[in-house]
């Protein structure tokens, strides 16, 4: 991203405020060492139907020449306070769960399946899922050998099923696996409801 510098005008068919999951959300940036960094998401709104009208060399790119106030009258519900730049940007490291790599041999042909899966660490962020299920698949006699895929979860239980039913649709006659690492989590504890007097301890194996 680069720091704005010109400021257009346009105009639109309607805005768009809600999705079918909620509000609108628009990123918060600040500038740091020159940079664009992402800050957090508030609720926000989608020009629809955009087109450009002119340059406008009378204003700024600023907070005082470009202002939220130019919508304010189509606006649903309060304005949200900008937040300040956070103290600490960095963002909590990723976890590796489990790796999984399997291979198949056919003549010439080599094929090669790899599984991670993820734990982002950052599910408390509305641009981050919980976990992230990551899939390479590689075959020599493709046109594009190297095909992969994702897949996201917020619950710890679905992404390992999702990932045992992908071994077992994939995972056939003629595959074996070359290396498996797995770094558990601690236990996880599940909350007793109202009526329990006692804490239950869940389990989960991978």
């Amino acid at each position: 991203m680069v720091e704005p510098e010109m400021v257009i005008e346009v105009s639109v068919n309607d805005l768009l405020f809600d999705t079918v999951s909620g509000p609108k959300q628009n990123a918060v940036l600040y500038i740091e060492n020159g940079e664009f960094k992402l800050h957090s998401y508030v609720d926000g709104f989608k020009f629809l139907a955009p087109v450009f009208e002119r340059v406008r060399d009378d204003k700024k790119a600023d907070a005082d020449d470009v202002r939220i106030s130019q919508v304010e009258d189509l606006w649903n519900r309060e304005t949200e306070t900008v937040p300040k730049k956070p103290e600490n940007t960095e963002s909590p490291k990723s976890k590796l769960l489990i790796r999984e790599v399997y291979k198949k041999t056919s003549g010439t042909k080599t094929m090669v399946q790899k599984y991670m899966i993820w734990k982002t660490n950052k599910d408390n962020r509305i641009d981050y899922p919980a976990y992230v299920l990551h899939i390479t698949n590689f075959s020599t006699d493709r046109k594009e050998p190297l095909q992969r895929e994702v897949r996201i979860s917020d619950s710890r239980r679905q992404i390992f099923e999702l990932m045992e039913k992908l071994l077992e649709t994939n995972i056939k006659k003629g595959w074996y696996m070359v290396s498996s690492d797995k770094y558990p989590e601690k236990e996880i504890q599940e909350k007793s409801s109202s009526k329990q007097k006692n804490k239950k301890k869940v389990v989960i194996k991978t």
